[in-house]
């Protein structure tokens, strides 16, 4: 089951189970997936750099995970797209 919730304007949190990883967390702002979060706390954020205001998302969302790895943006798109294909 999908949790999805709005966490403020143009920011969302979807929360699924990845037949791969377990329940995953993934930050979305405005309609661009741009970080995660793995079930053993292990967080990815994107390197790509897009505006102040998905930057800010991408701090707040991640203000307790310091040690968040940063990733190219495909990472995180592959991700969320392959598992929509799973879902299907």
């Amino acid at each position: 089951m999908n949790l999805l919730r709005k966490l403020g304007s143009n920011q969302t949190e979807i929360e699924f189970t990845s037949p791969y990883h377990g329940r995953v967390k993934l930050l979305f702002s405005y309609n661009t997936p741009v970080a995660l979060e793995y079930p053993d706390k292990t967080a990815h954020r994107t390197k790509t750099k897009y505006s102040k205001t998905t930057t800010r998302h991408i701090n707040a969302w991640m203000f307790d995970k310091k040690e968040a790895e940063p990733v190219e943006q495909c990472y995180l798109s592959t991700l969320w797209f392959s598992e929509q294909m799973n879902a299907a």
